[in-house]
């Protein structure tokens, strides 16, 4: 009879006891959080668009500097999208939104007042001016104008001069470009929306999460169809133009202000122009340095270490005191009795009083008077 081999030894299914569990939600209780509600009331929670090209941490410490607000507001990152700002003052809370908004690394991101409440679409609103354009002249109307906002997003402003409005759009959606409108009198027409202050989006879906050329909704098509770039697309191009030719001129100027320093300072490697304000500065401090006795005359004062690093091959004339004690080394260096020995000797423990006695030598005799 064939022998039968178990399911599991077969190995083809996975035993419930080698799955991997799921953990089950962990309920917290309620308690006391009346504190930290009241400590968060002056906080902005933001999001970038695009994570892949934005970091939290660079952009909350490029925008506390840009705010010039560094010692009244704490930002800090809360993973990889999301961030947050603390500010001491509703003022200047309401001083960064009234002029939001804002962009890093050419890309959008969001900042929106701390709520509590928990959701993954939160924060997502970003408040941007729009301009209306092509709405008959006879029918721009305040009322006119806040029917297109609405159907926006929730409006926080108008502007009937200019024909704009400020709305609260959601920019974790596409951006809506133009919308069609129907008249009291019963006709249709188009209007289209000019985003202010709108950095890079894609140009075929109009997220602000990624470029065109990674969009996941952009018809594959072999050939590519021309497509006239609307007003948006227009701006943002011409802003991405504008950067680059300011990039260039900055780095063109960069030689052009080194070449200002005077030939007759600047030294092989264009150096020596600060090393002339070192020097200067060393000679008018008060400070001691230790390139302001280089040129001094050597200090005659006697220590008994010297009579192991003196050299008798030297001439007398040269720091003879020096030579005279280590001469009874040279000559004689184990001879006790040797009167050059026995002066040296001498000559050691004399000033060794001197020095502790807080008196200094002021003539030890040369090798010639020990003789």
């Amino acid at each position: 009879m064939a022998q039968r081999y178990s399911k599991q030894e077969k190995a083809k299914w996975l035993d419930s006891s080698s799955k991997p569990k799921r953990r089950s939600p962990l309920r917290i209780l309620e308690s006391e959080n009346s504190a930290l509600i009241a400590e968060n009331k002056f906080t902005l929670l933001g999001r970038v668009t695009n994570p892949q090209i934005q970091r939290p941490r660079a952009l909350v410490e490029y925008m506390v500097q840009y705010w010039n607000l560094e010692n009244r507001v704490i930002g800090r990152e809360l993973g990889p999208e999301r961030f947050f700002f603390r500010f001491e003052t509703e003022a200047d809370l309401q001083l960064v939104l009234k002029k939001a908004p804002y962009h890093f690394k050419k890309w959008m991101f969001i900042l929106q007042r701390w709520e509590p409440i928990v959701s993954e679409a939160f924060p997502a609103f970003i408040p941007f001016w729009i301009k209306v354009n092509d709405i008959p002249m006879h029918h721009c109307t305040e009322l006119t104008l806040n029917t297109i906002g609405q159907a926006l997003g929730p409006v926080i402003d108008k502007d009937l001069s200019d024909g704009r409005i400020r709305v609260n759009i959601n920019g974790l959606e596409p951006l809506e470009m133009k919308i069609p409108i129907r008249l009291p009198t019963g006709e249709v027409t188009t209007v289209f929306l000019e985003y202010e202050k709108l950095e890079k989006h894609c140009f075929s879906c109009f997220s602000l999460s990624h470029e065109e050329k990674a969009c996941p909704l952009k018809p594959l098509v072999s050939n590519k169809e021309s497509r006239i770039p609307g007003i948006n697309q227009e701006k943002t191009l011409q802003n991405l133009e504008d950067g680059k030719r300011r990039q260039d001129a900055r780095r063109s100027n960069w030689p052009a202000r080194r070449e200002e320093v005077p030939k007759s300072v600047e030294g092989p490697r264009g150096k020596e122009h600060f090393n002339s304000r070192r020097s200067d500065h060393r000679e008018k401090s008060d400070y001691p340095s230790a390139y302001s006795h280089r040129h001094r005359e050597p200090r005659r004062d006697f220590s008994p270490q010297d009579c192991s690093r003196r050299d008798y091959s030297r001439p007398a004339s040269y720091n003879f005191r020096r030579d005279s004690v280590r001469s009874g080394f040279d000559l004689h260096p184990h001879d006790r009795s040797h009167p050059r020995r026995i002066a040296c000797d001498e000559e050691i423990q004399s000033s060794s009083h001197n020095l502790v006695s807080g008196r200094r030598s002021q003539h030890l005799p040369s090798s010639r008077d020990l003789l």
